[in-house]
């Protein structure tokens, strides 16, 4: 039997995380819109959300107010995707299968040096646009974490004084 409850689309109020089963591959919460009238208050996702949504691919928080930390993430994670989030303090371990990963507009986000994992051997596209308070030497380790990294998007950081290497399969776009 096919469990039609695969992808949670909420756009515009926090998902009632009780009504899907543990199918459930996609979560999208907010609007990529970005006008006062469209944020979505989110108290926080589950604290089991890895436990609660096994088959989790794709995680989308766009223009969400809160949470201030993400829980743990499921280890099958490819595409982690917030955009947005003034509330967003920490998160925690990345998940080794991330293909990609955006952490746009995070203005009060900390991830210091230790925070960055040791290997994301499928991270191919990183956005950190406009996150001033991600630390320098966590953007450094991560492109050392990611050995195929074909694209990234740093800009509006002005912490990023110099990249002592590059991925070496990064495109000039």
């Amino acid at each position: 039997m096919i469990d039609a409850k695969k992808v949670i689309d909420c756009s515009d109020a926090e998902p009632a995380w009780h009504e899907y089963g543990t199918s459930v591959g996609k979560i999208v919460v907010g609007s990529l819109e970005s006008d006062g009238a469209r944020r979505v208050a989110l108290e926080r996702l589950p604290r089991n959300l890895a436990e609660r949504f096994p088959r989790l691919t794709h995680l989308y928080l766009w223009n969400v107010d809160g949470p201030a930390e993400l829980p743990p993430l499921p280890s099958d994670l490819e595409c982690l995707d917030v955009r947005g989030c003034p509330s967003l303090k920490r998160m925690g371990t990345l998940p080794p299968k991330l293909a990609t990963l955006v952490l746009e507009n995070c203005p009060v986000l900390v991830l210091a040096a230790n925070d960055a994992p040791a290997t994301l051997p499928d991270l191919r596209d990183l956005s950190i646009k406009g996150s001033s308070s991600v630390a320098e030497a966590w953007i450094v380790a991560l492109l050392g974490a990611a050995p195929v990294l074909e694209r990234l998007d740093a800009s509006d950081c002005p912490q990023i004084e110099r990249i002592p290497r590059w991925a070496p399969k990064l495109q000039d776009v």
